[in-house]
């Protein structure tokens, strides 16, 4: 099993201080295994179980995050609002082979956090609601992070341009907050309203 943002000797040495604390003060050495425990569930990555056409398919929408369906608006687009849990998966995937396009900060005016990993990593603006355009085969769709609070924080390890397959890894939407996944409204639907899914896992929608 991958996680985000944690390498395995991080994990060894974060496993070790706790079972240390366990020795010499029990309730503290409890503390931190839990801890821990939370953090490489909430951390892990998904992995693609589906079959490698489903992977390289333009035909399929996978749950991009897992959460709750919270509503689902049909009109000349389908959009599909997610409701992320604080203590929810926190990976964000890309839902079907596309390409991005543009990344839209709804809130230009806030301050933008600084970048904090290296790589390709970007922290976006804890209280901005940012747009992110992705193309596909004939089509395009759109993902947009609604973070809920100051504790929220949105971040991508994608950029404008990069290409991906279905179920590829794109970066954490931490903290809770809603993703709206917009869709063509030519492609049918094998959700619902107050359902539970499963990033990666759920099927969404078909052609």
């Amino acid at each position: 099993m991958r996680f985000f943002l944690i390498s395995y000797s991080q994990i060894l040495f974060s496993l070790t201080i706790s079972i240390l604390f366990l020795f010499i003060f029990p309730p503290l050495g409890v503390l931190f295994l839990l801890l821990l425990i939370l953090a490489l569930f909430i951390l892990r990555k998904k992995n693609f179980l589906r079959s490698s056409l489903e992977q390289w398919s333009t035909k399929i929408f996978l749950s991009p995050i897992s959460g709750k369906v919270l509503k689902i608006k049909n009109g000349d687009v389908t959009e599909i609002f997610i409701k992320v849990g604080l203590f929810s998966g926190w990976g964000l995937y890309l839902p079907v082979k596309s390409r991005v396009l543009n990344f839209i900060n709804q809130n230009r005016d806030r301050e933008t956090l600084p970048l904090i990993i290296n790589k390709k990593l970007k922290c976006l603006d804890k209280t901005s609601s940012t747009l992110l355009e992705f193309e596909a085969h004939r089509f395009n769709f759109y993902l947009e992070f609604w973070n809920r609070n100051l504790f929220s924080q949105t971040i991508l390890n994608i950029d404008t341009g990069d290409i991906g397959v279905s179920g590829a890894c794109t970066g954490l939407f931490c903290g809770g907050g809603v993703v709206k996944l917009v869709i063509p409204s030519d492609f049918k639907l094998l959700i619902e309203e107050n359902m539970q899914i499963k990033a990666v896992k759920t099927l969404i929608a078909k052609l």
